[in-house]
């Protein structure tokens, strides 16, 4: 993965409600061993309840900035499915952050 090792990545998820920012600690190699310091506990929780698919996709494109054609020929998907998958996490969060409210 593209990291700077000793540096911190801020990133936002730009997409309407979900300007919220989250801070990615260093050493993330999968999304099984994601540790993020988010701004918004909301988020957080939202975040965690991610299938293991969604949230790799989400930090490979916003934390580690991947374009989606990369993404998508490293695991042999189609450029439709990284964007479809992006969508629906995104709905996902939205709608865990709206619950929590």
């Amino acid at each position: 993965m593209r990291r700077d090792k000793g540096k911190q990545s801020e990133v936002s998820l730009y997409d309407d409600d979900l300007s919220n920012k989250l801070i990615a600690s260093d050493g993330i190699t999968s999304a099984s061993s994601i540790d993020f310091d988010f701004n918004d506990e909301r988020l957080a929780k939202a975040f965690n309840k991610l299938s293991a698919n969604r949230k790799r996709i989400l930090i490979m494109l916003y934390v580690d900035r991947i374009p989606p054609e990369e993404i998508a020929k490293e695991y042999s998907y189609s450029l439709r499915y990284v964007y479809n998958i992006k969508m629906r996490a995104i709905a996902d969060l939205r709608k865990q952050i709206s619950e929590d409210n």
